[in-house]
């Protein structure tokens, strides 16, 4: 008997309908989760004589959140990315040749099914099953002597513990990738870095309630704000060449690929620089942080595209 999570699982798929449940097909090793059900309560304020506590109370509004957290890998990943970036541009042919472009396209009408196994004291693993779920932002972080992450913080609908457990079947090619497998460039130039992150906020109006029927379950949640694409790294005070690029204003590309034998993520971007003056705390060697934003005035595409490359015919 067990209750580790040694035994949990992770799935999902698409949804036909949004909202209504599908039964996992893929599947991906994770690190973590915290997804859970939040339903608001309603309670009474009406005086009554002789009384002094609460005493009627209804069910309210609710909401699925919280955050997966897994590996960077090449294969089996597209799905995902797609949650993240939007619908993507497939083409090529296989083995090794397929090519999925993302653009930040789109999002609405795209909703996944997640389904958690979470293993009891019993044994059993339990099937949590997340409905509606899309992707409100998230991160791909890489640290020296790591491997690279991806982030997604999720905003859904339901959840339901009476759908059967998926049986977890996983890409033969989901091998992360690493750290030394990364290179980070800026206008045309290798930067050596001790670590960077990139990040996604897809602007979506979440808690999307009404007066109707169901209407404590939210309705889709929708794109309602500009797509906002961030991240920062770190490397050491060289010289005056990073910081330079924030005090003359500057914008120029930055390209961050991750390559695995045939297979490759790479992420080009047109960014400006917000800048970060190196200070001195102490006897310590000065590092430079660099925050930039993905920005372009000729089209989103310029701003921001990522390429996956690997064996998946669809992503």
């Amino acid at each position: 008997m067990t209750s580790s999570g040694i035994d949990a699982q992770l799935g999902y798929v698409d949804e036909v309908t949004f909202g209504t449940f599908v039964a996992p097909t893929r599947f991906s090793e994770f690190l973590s989760e915290d997804l859970k059900l939040e339903i608001e309560r309603i309670e009474s304020k009406g005086i009554r004589k002789g009384r002094k506590m609460q005493s009627r109370w209804k069910p309210s509004i609710q909401r699925v959140t919280g955050s997966l957290q897994l590996e960077l890998t090449p294969g089996g990943s597209g799905r995902l990315l797609e949650a993240c970036m939007g619908l993507p541009v497939s083409a090529g042919s296989g083995p090794n040749g397929f090519t999925h472009t993302y653009t930040n396209g789109a999002i609405d009408g795209k909703s996944l099914t997640v389904q958690v196994g979470r293993p009891d004291l019993g044994g059993v693993v339990r099937a949590f099953s997340y409905t509606g779920m899309k992707v409100a932002d998230w991160e791909i972080a890489c640290s020296v002597g790591e491997i690279p992450t991806l982030t997604m913080n999720m905003y859904g609908a339901d959840e339901s513990t009476s759908e059967s457990l998926a049986t977890a079947s996983y890409p033969s090619t989901d091998d992360p990738f690493v750290f030394s497998e990364a290179v980070l460039s800026v206008a045309g130039s290798a930067v050596c870095v001790t670590d960077f992150s990139l990040k996604g906020m897809n602007g979506l109006k979440v808690d999307r309630h009404f007066i109707c029927a169901n209407g404590a379950v939210p309705s889709e949640a929708l794109e309602s704000e500009m797509r906002d694409v961030t991240g920062s790294f770190t490397a050491d005070f060289e010289d005056l060449t990073q910081y330079g690029y924030f005090t003359a204003g500057s914008e120029n590309a930055l390209v961050i690929t991750f390559t695995s034998g045939t297979f490759s993520l790479a992420v080009t971007m047109n960014v400006r620089y917000d800048g970060e003056t190196p200070s001195v705390s102490g006897a310590e060697m000065l590092e430079l942080s660099v925050p930039f934003k993905a920005i372009s005035n000729t089209s989103d595409a310029g701003a921001f595209t990522a390429v996956l490359t690997n064996d998946d015919v669809a992503p």
